[in-house]
């Protein structure tokens, strides 16, 4: 779930199923999601294309355009995981404050570079809306049941 949120709140469009991956590490560590890759930002590459799209590889619940996703579509996301809504919501915040606190420290570790200043201000500005509207999130009982991941 993580995973799929950090991909979202970062603006990578190419989150497809084949940039997912699993690894074994033996009988005592098990089968365990590899860690990402292939990871871009779609804002800081628009500039090579003709007709940039906002699209992302796999939606969220039923939005593909990564500017249009709302509560009710990660309601619809958690739903189809199988998790409550609550939980869903609190983690989209709860990564959203994490990126917000690394991006500066990130920044800082790079040379000046439009590609990066572009990338970065995109998902500043995806994190800040999910980490300003998030405490209005109000629980939803038909939504809100499932496992805990």
């Amino acid at each position: 779930m993580r995973e799929a949120i950090f991909q979202y709140l970062s603006g990578n469009p190419d989150a497809h199923a084949k940039n997912y991956s699993l690894v074994y590490r033996g009988p005592a560590n098990g089968i365990r999601l590899s860690p990402l890759y292939d990871v871009n930002n779609a804002a800081a590459f628009r500039h090579h294309f003709k007709k940039a799209r906002p699209i992302m590889a796999m939606s969220i619940g039923t939005q593909s355009n990564p500017d249009a996703v709302t509560e009710d579509d990660f309601r619809d996301f958690a739903r189809d995981c199988g998790f409550p809504a609550r939980i869903v919501l609190e983690e989209v915040r709860a990564v959203a404050g994490e990126l917000l606190d690394a991006l500066p420290v990130a920044r800082s570790l790079q040379d000046p570079c439009e590609a990066i200043d572009l990338g970065y201000a995109d998902i500043q500005q995806r994190c800040r809306g999910w980490w300003d509207v998030a405490p209005t999130m109000e629980p939803d009982p038909e939504w809100d049941t499932g496992p805990t991941p």
